[in-house]
């Protein structure tokens, strides 16, 4: 019970820490529905169920590491999943899906990263036509549109962290000619 009382109040404070309420809950296929004060309880219940569930599964054999990296939610009204990986599926799930989320959640009026019109250096290349793929780059120049040049170092961490823009090959798609002006998210 003393673990219980523990997990309550530091669910409580990192809640009141972070400040963003839940304002409402939307399920698939239908109208939001507001929480109004209840959205913190609501929260606070989210917040400890989900520790304790973790808790629970952690004893079963790393089940818990497995389930903390899987995801699921909606990218351009298309249900998307994101599967155990690396730093850069884990980043691009974040952007993507959990951040457009967090800030809705928070009743922003922002939908995600702000983005701009980017003209592409080089030619951007698939390697799933399955998969929609993510390019990181840099803005350089004067000109309006900026200009894209992507970051295909030897180490993708490398490039995530020193990435000033991402530009998406949508799926279907196999690549994104050099000269065209596309749509990007701005990470700075």
């Amino acid at each position: 019970m003393p673990r219980l009382i523990v997990q309550a109040l530091v669910a409580a404070a990192c809640l009141k820490a972070g400040g963003l309420p839940v304002v409402a809950i939307e399920l698939p296929g239908s109208a939001p529905v507001p929480l109004g004060a209840w959205g913190w309880a609501a929260a606070w219940l989210f917040v400890v169920g989900f520790t304790n569930m973790f808790n629970f599964m952690d004893g079963i054999n790393g089940i818990a590491a497995i389930t903390g990296i899987v995801g699921f939610g909606l990218l351009a009204d298309k249900p998307v999943f994101i599967l155990p990986g690396g730093p850069p599926s884990n980043l691009m799930g974040f952007l993507q899906i959990a951040l457009p989320g967090l800030l809705r959640l928070a009743a922003s009026p922002s939908a995600g990263l702000p983005t701009a019109q980017v003209h592409l250096t080089r030619e951007l290349t698939g390697r799933q036509l399955e998969w929609t793929q993510f390019v990181f780059g840099l803005l350089e120049g004067p000109s309006q549109p900026p200009d894209f040049v992507p970051l295909r170092g030897a180490s993708r961490l490398a490039d995530m962290a020193g990435a000033a823009a991402v530009v998406a090959i949508p799926e279907g798609q196999a690549r994104l000619t050099a000269g065209t002006v596309v749509r990007a998210q701005l990470l700075n």
